[in-house]
């Protein structure tokens, strides 16, 4: 038998109780189950099609469908036709989820055609100026959101970092690096490893010698208003361990006695640091240590401190004084100073450098140290 093609319509009404349909005379065309076929929904989301499968029994739907034998023709034909004659039920939950699931439908078309409005006023917003908003954000903070964008689909250890990147990266590790771990589980940033590697890059050694830091100090303070240059000189010991290392990166023994200008066999066990800091404007930088074994000697600190101020003279800093601690070594190499200096009086705790008038000035904290243990060497209290 040949293979017959027709088109079949089905429209099923949901009627009253007390109300009967009666089966039509005449169907046009031939009529099929509808819950035995799957209607195409295309670009319908899934609220609609739950909507769709709630009102399948109530459409009126055209389809196709290929019946081979007549036999199932007429028997199919004949179901249908009782199945339009049954009178269906109308069910009141039924119909309010349908009418909330029209409510919930519109929404979301309404949100669609919202969002896709401001998708377009983005995008011409683009196309007429596409850095406009980026005319007035910080360098530092623009090359840090690029930096985000752009390693947030990589691993942490895939990131390549750029020179910007760690040197942001390390200013905020210099803050605190409580909050840097803090704010690494939230961006991308270099690890505390990577941050090191790049300290040691910088060729620091033991000394007065090392003219990068002299060179960057006087770019920067080129920068600086005439009243912000003034600073005062630190200058403090303090004790270490005993222990000497192989420095791989130096190629050289660490540990031993070290004035940068010249070594010696012994142990270290002081580090004598000294560091500026700025009076009117906050600063602070160290500029040399030297390792020494048993303490630098007053003849030694006393050059020590002279050279040093010349250097800070020659990049542009206006040194006014000295502060230090009540260590007799200290107070021999002040006196040293003062007593070499052209206009010496003895009692002006003051001496000169380049014809500048240098004050020199005790720790108050030490000041206070040593008034507390006089008055309890006197029983004065």
């Amino acid at each position: 038998m040949k293979a017959e093609q027709v088109n079949v319509t089905l429209s099923i009404d949901s009627v009253p109780r007390n109300q009967q349909s009666r089966p039509a005379k005449e169907l046009p065309p031939e009529v099929i189950d509808t819950r035995k076929l799957s209607p195409s929904i295309t670009e319908m989301s899934q609220e609609e099609t739950s909507a769709e499968n709630l009102l399948r029994p109530m459409l009126s739907i055209t389809t196709t469908r290929t019946i081979k034998s007549g036999h199932k023709k007429r028997k199919m034909i004949s179901y249908l036709q009782r199945l339009s004659s049954k009178p269906q039920i109308g069910n009141p939950n039924v119909m309010n989820n349908l009418r909330k699931l029209k409510r919930q439908t519109i929404a979301l078309r309404n949100r669609n055609c919202s969002l896709k409005a401001r998708l377009h006023k983005a995008n011409e917003m683009l196309k007429n100026n596409p850095l406009h908003f980026f005319d007035n954000i910080n360098p530092t903070v623009l090359n840090f959101c690029k930096s985000q964008l752009k390693f947030s689909k990589y691993k942490p250890r895939g990131r390549r970092y750029s020179m910007q990147d760690k040197l942001f990266a390390l200013s905020l590790y210099k803050q605190s690096g409580r909050s840097y771990r803090f704010l690494s589980t939230f961006f991308s940033l270099p690890s505390r490893g990577t941050i090191t590697r790049l300290l040691q890059m910088i060729p620091i050694r033991a000394g007065l010698n090392n003219e990068i830091i002299y060179e960057n100090l006087t770019s920067e303070v080129r920068k600086l208003k005439k009243e912000h240059r003034i600073c005062v000189l630190m200058f403090d010991e303090v004790f270490l361990d005993v222990n000497i290392s192989y420095n791989r990166k130096l190629d050289a023994f660490v540990g031993f006695e070290d004035m940068g200008k010249q070594r010696s066999t012994q142990i270290a066990d002081r580090v004598l640091v000294f560091m500026i800091q700025g009076i009117i404007k906050k600063f602070k930088q160290p500029i040399a240590y030297l390792f020494a074994c048993g303490g630098v000697k007053s003849h030694t600190l006393a050059q020590l401190i002279k050279e040093i101020i010349c250097r800070l003279d020659s990049c542009g800093l206006e040194v006014i004084g000295t502060v230090c601690d009540q260590a007799t070594t200290n107070q021999s190499a002040i006196n040293i100073s003062r007593k070499l200096s052209p206009n010496y009086t003895e009692n002006e705790n003051t001496f000169s450098v380049n014809n500048r008038r240098i004050i020199a000035l005790y720790d108050p904290p030490h000041l206070l140290k040593g008034i507390r243990k006089q008055l309890l060497n006197k029983n004065l209290v």
